[in-house]
């Protein structure tokens, strides 16, 4: 494919900031294909996306330098406004980007500022929602939406404009599974039907990988390591021992893949990955289960018989032996009647539910959206009361425990971590955490420096945690979490889809393997 949008020999540098963002930073992008972007958290992914848009350099300013062409012409410096009938940009989180109420002004506001005349708007508006499949919508407040809906507004809002490019930032990072396919299902009619060109950083791999047609990839310092078409670039991070250790995300079997390939090589398996490094293909990359099953065929069979003697671990942690964490009988909860309809009582958002949890164990609550999932978690933090059912928490009834005593205990990562950062540094936001501990200053010290340097956080210990990328945030919020001692931890994630079924997940604490609980459907 012809270059359409080439980066080279970028170097930038925020203001305030002594480290770079990327030195002598060129790859290139093709037209009328999906273009992905991977590399692990922090390597400036998102960065690249708002380069391109031009809130580099002219809203998030900073020291630039090199060439950015869109075919053929120079737009590095270009503002935004300029820029905003051929290039559309959309964040991972669309709330953060949306300026009005309904969605027809939102659609509008974009227009307006470019000056679209009045009787012009109206057949734009309607087309970029039937295009994303938000027909009937132009009235619909955008609180009102889903999640997979305000994905949907907000790449409308960059197509009203007529934008040629779309650059998406993890459009699936916050949507269920159902969602996330819907979303991936209009990329691909945008690109096959409209011949739009999309560059997206996105981890969610398995349901886009059969679309992308060119890759950029990305190491830890902000440098390309590899790029070019999808099957080519798939085949050298799964069989080429040179790029197996870089720690981006792949699609699940490829991940399993490259594990197996690469944790304990041999000379079959070197001489299956360097037969497979000589395929090659322009199309989208599929795992060669065909090749691998034969080559599957021909390792030695252990006896039907044979058995691996579980390994026990060295040490048992006292958690693991100290009995039940939480245990629910016949939980029940509805909110307020005003959610009713004609002073009906609304049906339980949680029904009977019961479940019983140990300390050491490493437990996932699944469901839909709309399942109970955050109800439950906000009943258990005591957010809300009001239920009906029993609640034991280490013994004692969740009511007679005090707030202070049990957030000591029990720690909540949210969602967006940004809304637990209190401090403007990140070393700062560690030792904060350790502030009421007993251990001398020097230890504490030293505490941070171990913990920055396990996290991958070294070089953004001055920075501000609000800069932070997504990955960066949300590992500053484990790490903040794990240091101040709390028996138990609560991590908020994405939801899954409707067909999700209970899982078996590895616990990293006492290594056994748990039954994860099942979704809680009304």
């Amino acid at each position: 494919m012809d270059t359409y949008l080439e980066l080279r020999g970028i170097s930038f540098t925020y203001n305030e900031e002594t480290i770079p963002v990327w030195r002598d930073l060129s790859c290139s992008f093709s037209a009328n294909t999906i273009n992905l972007l991977l590399g692990p958290s922090g390597c400036g992914k998102s960065s690249i996306l708002y380069l391109i848009d031009g809130l580099i350099p002219n809203s998030l300013e900073g020291r630039l330098a090199g060439n950015m062409t869109l075919r053929g012409e120079s737009i590095l410096r270009k503002e935004p406004r300029e820029l905003a009938n051929r290039i559309g940009l959309v964040f991972q989180d669309p709330d953060t980007q949306f300026c009005t109420l309904l969605a027809e002004d939102e659609l509008a506001f974009g227009l307006e500022n470019l000056c679209v005349p009045p009787e012009e708007m109206d057949a734009r508006i309607d087309s970029a929602l039937a295009l994303v499949g938000l027909n009937g919508f132009r009235k619909r407040a955008i609180t009102s939406l889903s999640g997979g809906q305000k994905q949907k507004l907000a790449i409308a809002c960059a197509l009203v404009m007529d934008a040629e490019l779309l650059l998406l930032d993890e459009p699936t990072a916050m949507l269920d599974a159902s969602s996330r396919k819907e979303i991936i299902s209009l990329l691909q009619r945008l690109v096959m039907e409209h011949h739009k060109t999309i560059i997206l950083v996105e981890h969610n791999l398995d349901e886009v990988m059969a679309y992308i047609g060119h890759v950029v990839v990305m190491d830890r310092d902000g440098k390309v390591v590899l790029q070019g078409c999808a099957h080519d670039v798939f085949m050298r991070l799964t069989f080429d021992e040179v790029f197996a250790p870089l720690p981006v995300y792949l699609p699940e079997p490829l991940r399993i893949l490259r594990e197996w390939l690469h944790c304990r090589p041999d000379a079959r398996k070197r001489a299956f990955c360097s037969e497979q490094l000589q395929k090659r293909s322009k199309g989208p990359y599929a795992v060669p289960y065909t090749e691998l099953a034969a080559f599957l065929r021909t390792l030695p069979r252990h006896a039907d018989n044979a058995r691996v003697a579980p390994q026990k671990p060295d040490n048992v942690p006292a958690c693991a032996q100290a009995g039940a964490f939480i245990e629910t009988q016949g939980l029940t909860f509805g909110y307020g009647a005003s959610r009713g309809k004609r002073g009906k009582k609304p049906d339980p958002v949680l029904r009977e539910i019961g479940f019983h949890i140990d300390e050491g164990e490493f437990v996932a609550i699944v469901g839909p959206n709309g399942a109970g999932k955050t109800t439950l978690m906000n009943i258990l933090f005591q957010v809300l009361k009001g239920y009906e059912g029993n609640i034991d928490i280490w013994g004692e009834p969740l009511h007679s425990v005090k707030p202070q005593t049990l957030y000591q205990r029990m720690g909540l990562l949210f969602q967006n971590p940004e809304w637990q950062f209190v401090t403007n540094g990140v070393a700062d936001e560690l030792a904060f955490s350790l502030k009421k501990s007993a251990l001398p200053d020097v230890q504490k010290r030293e505490t941070v420096d171990r913990v920055l340097a396990q996290f991958h956080l070294e070089r953004q210990r001055d920075k501000s945690p609000f800069l932070l990328s997504q990955g960066e945030k949300r590992r500053l919020s484990v790490a903040c979490m794990l240091l101040t001692g709390q028996r138990a931890l609560f991590l908020t994630s994405q939801p899954t889809d409707k067909t999700a079924k209970p899982r078996w997940s590895s616990c990293g604490c006492c290594k056994r393997f748990v039954k994860a609980v099942s979704p809680l459907s009304s």
